[in-house]
């Protein structure tokens, strides 16, 4: 399975809950990688 591919299914089968989460960790990885 490419990476595509399961991006494609999460997103379709995510809720808004998880998309809060994937955008929280996205924001934390980010600002960590600021340092």
């Amino acid at each position: 399975m490419t990476a595509s591919n399961m991006i494609s299914m999460f997103f379709k089968n995510a809720t808004a809950s998880d998309w809060i989460l994937t955008i929280v960790i996205s924001l934390i990885a980010a600002y960590q990688n600021m340092d």
